[in-house]
């Protein structure tokens, strides 16, 4: 029921990794020449301009490349175009363990996380946590969804430290996903340290732990997982 979804922005070859994951068809408009290949093989499911165009739009409101935009409405008729299954492939397991209903996750953590900055240099994206919700802030000012005119809000958070190198053209990022690193788990107002680990970049689920070795826990609603620089500075507070 969708009407207005986006700005739809180019593929990174690590989107492909992360929509595996969730054994998603992933959409996107445009693309890095490093991801061509991949979303050219049958190794994804994918609704973008190559295989697509006529389901995307753009507008005048923005300039280019923020104005390129789609619908649940486009996009389900382009899946049916295309053919893509919309169940999931057998064995799918899911991604995450979630509290019960009416439990709550408190971490055991003297940490506390009223308030997240990610560290990135443009937009500088910060959550505050307020009545059991992270709230998201970006440009100085609430990042509000102009389609409801709501705040973007989140129950958890993950932070995910990688390395990246650049490709030849010396601009497009190349993420170190498969292997094992550190981040951090937010929830309820609390963070723990905790670390991940994916066995390959393109199956399987990134898995996160605590340092006990046990596998987290989400409160139920949305989560947002950011992947960062290991040199990039992050506040949590």
């Amino acid at each position: 029921k969708l009407k207005k979804m986006g700005s739809v922005r180019s593929c990174r070859i690590y989107y492909c990794a992360f929509a595996l994951e969730w054994d998603a068809i992933y959409s996107h408009y445009g693309q890095s020449q490093y991801a061509l290949g991949f979303l050219k093989s049958d190794k994804i499911d994918n609704v973008g301009a190559l295989n697509a165009e006529n389901y995307f739009y753009r507008t005048t409101d923005r300039v280019a490349p923020h104005n390129a935009f789609t619908s649940g409405k486009n996009l389900n008729n382009a899946i049916k175009a295309l053919k893509y299954r919309k169940e999931y492939k057998k064995g799918y397991k899911g991604h995450f363990k979630f509290a019960n209903f009416g439990e709550k996750v408190d971490l055991n953590s003297k940490k506390t996380a009223k308030t997240v900055e990610m560290g990135y240099v443009i937009n500088k994206p910060w959550y505050k946590f307020k009545n059991g919700q992270y709230y998201r802030y970006q440009y100085g000012e609430k990042h509000i969804d102009d389609q409801n005119n709501k705040q973007l809000h989140c129950s958890n958070i993950i932070i995910q430290f990688v390395d990246s190198t650049l490709y030849p053209d010396n601009k497009s990022l190349n993420i170190t996903l498969n292997g094992s690193g550190k981040g951090w788990f937010i929830t309820n107002g609390k963070a723990v340290q905790v670390t991940w680990k994916k066995d390959s970049e393109t199956s399987g689920p990134t898995k996160y732990y605590y340092e006990d070795g046990t596998e987290i826990v989400l409160n139920q609603g949305k989560t947002y997982i950011c992947q960062v620089e290991t040199t990039q500075n992050i506040t949590v507070e």
